[in-house]
């Protein structure tokens, strides 16, 4: 979030920064795949979208951000962190975590997610949770 934040004013030069990232990194569960690993992978992706999406102050967003660990299926989505981070780091250069706005700043939006292919009161869907976020 540090390295976002520091970025965070090349959005006004017209500067993109890309990360590449997994919401989900376990491969151990990716490659044996069962109905709890879908349904935390579900879960996990459903927290960081509402978590990315929500329209709350910065600081409740860099809050529960920090604390992604907590989230339902966090631990199991993401034994470690580093394929995750790349996500927090577009985030927070998207302005997201900002404590006030930019004048080019935009909500965060939405731009691939499967999770609308996995049911929501059982797992269907033989693969794991995976969204997009662009973050002007």
């Amino acid at each position: 979030l540090k390295v976002g934040k520091a970025l965070e004013s090349l959005r006004d030069e017209g500067v993109l920064v890309l990360g590449s990232g997994f919401t989900f990194h376990n491969m151990r569960a990716f490659f044996n795949p069962s109905k709890s690993t879908h349904v935390a992978s579900r879960d996990f992706n459903q927290w960081l979208k509402e978590t990315l999406l929500m329209n709350d102050d910065g600081k409740v967003v860099e809050e529960k951000l920090l604390n992604w660990k907590n989230a339902p299926g966090a631990l199991l989505c993401h034994p470690r962190e580093e394929h995750l981070l790349p996500l927090f780091m577009t985030a927070a250069a998207g302005g997201i975590v900002s404590d006030q706005c930019s004048s080019n700043s935009s909500k965060p939006e939405l731009i691939y997610s499967t999770l609308n292919d996995m049911a929501m009161d059982g797992v269907e869907a033989d693969g794991h949770a995976v969204t997009g976020y662009l973050f002007r």
